[in-house]
């Protein structure tokens, strides 16, 4: 090693000492390295006594907030920063956190004011030209891709039993407003069962609220009412239990109500139960279901399913359920045991297969196999 790179390597070493010393003398600092490592507490620890012995310096204030953005905790952050912003209006870095809170809400056209106003009087601050960025690129995909058509087709055999093989078809037509908030489909299907033919209609809605909270809406409705209801009216809301600063595992929980009526009895099913994220893209969830008869009989059942990714493009669903079977508006214990495989053919198509096998302990078996094909444009 000669002297030029004897004396490179002693610089660098010097600059990464200091650097570090530097950080560590600095409380601000080292409390957003805390924070960045999701040491939540510590950081505000000290933050807050940082705040406590300098009251009115606002750039403690400002990292404050920034601590508050990492954890999702977007009650606090807000008021804090829109005082910033307010007293000092022609600092970008407060306006940033402004525009950055607004763009983790997925407020886009809030955080694209707040982001342009500041590239416009500061051309070169990378921070905002990269969210500015990120808004046009997700608002490009999500103008792309604003109808998704689903079509399938399935066909159920059976053992131990005479039964003809049955068929059925459906074709969604599904509908993303308010920047993909809001999710309205229309969808028919047909199905040759019983040597007759039933066709059931819905419309429906699924809607996102916030961060942490999903519902859905559906009316549906059979104009022959064979064995498939007059009405069916399906409600259902999904909450996360915990915030995304926890470390443990996300917790969900789902709960759907269903009313179906027949032409000789109503059935009015609950179902809840837990769903948790034990990994990037893989879920766990269980559910209770309790389904009873207007003025008749009642049943229970339960759930179990695990949804994973093998890979980006593949994806799988497995589970068993006990639950019953409401058909012909009775309320048959059936075990089934299903799954499912979801392909990523391109970016806009998807297919699908699925394929379940339904035991009624006191009649038939049927294996259900359905495939089926998902079209984003």
């Amino acid at each position: 090693m000669n002297l030029r790179q004897t004396s490179a390597v002693i610089i660098g070493l010097f600059c990464c000492v200091t650097s570090v010393l530097a950080q560590q003398s600095d409380p601000v600092a080292q409390a957003l390295r805390l924070a960045g490592e999701k040491n939540y507490a510590q950081a505000e620890a000290i933050l807050q006594k940082q705040r406590q012995a300098h009251p009115d310096n606002p750039d403690i204030q400002a990292a404050q907030a920034t601590v508050l953005l990492w954890k999702n905790d977007y009650i606090q952050a807000r008021p804090m920063i829109d005082r910033l912003v307010t007293t000092y209006p022609q600092n970008p870095d407060y306006l940033l956190l402004r525009a950055n809170e607004n763009y983790y809400q997925g407020n886009l056209d809030a955080a694209e004011k707040d982001y342009a106003a500041i590239v416009a009087q500061h051309p070169d601050y990378a921070e905002a030209r990269e969210g500015l960025n990120n808004i046009h690129a997700q608002k490009t995909e999500q103008e792309g891709n604003l109808w998704r058509l689903d079509t399938g087709y399935g066909i159920s055999t059976f053992e131990h039993s005479n039964q003809p093989d049955w068929n059925h078809g459906f074709v969604q037509i599904t509908r993303a407003l308010d920047d993909q908030n809001l999710l309205i489909h229309a969808r028919a299907e047909r199905f040759d069962q019983y040597k007759t033919i039933n066709t059931l209609y819905e419309i429906g809605a699924t809607r996102k609220f916030s961060q942490a909270l999903y519902g859905d809406l559906a009316l549906a409705g059979s104009p022959e009412a064979l064995y498939k209801p007059q009405v069916r009216l399906q409600a259902g809301i999904n909450g996360r239990m915990t915030t995304e600063d926890q470390t443990y595992f996300p917790l969900w929980l789902p709960v759907t109500y269903q009313d179906d009526w027949y032409t000789t009895v109503e059935n009015r099913t609950f179902s809840a139960g837990p769903l948790v994220a034990i990994a990037d893209d893989w879920n766990a969830s269980a559910k209770m279901i309790y389904t009873y008869q207007v003025d008749g009989k009642a049943t229970k059942g339960w759930i179990a399913q695990l949804d994973g990714r093998f890979v980006p493009s593949l994806r799988f669903t497995a589970g068993y359920s006990y639950a019953p079977d409401l058909e012909l508006s009775s309320l048959t214990p059936v075990y089934t045991a299903f799954g499912a495989l979801m392909y990523d053919v391109t970016e806009q198509v998807t297919a699908r297969v699925d394929y379940a096998r339904e035991d009624r302990s006191q009649s038939y078996t049927r294996n259900v196999v359905d495939v089926s094909f998902s079209y984003k444009f």
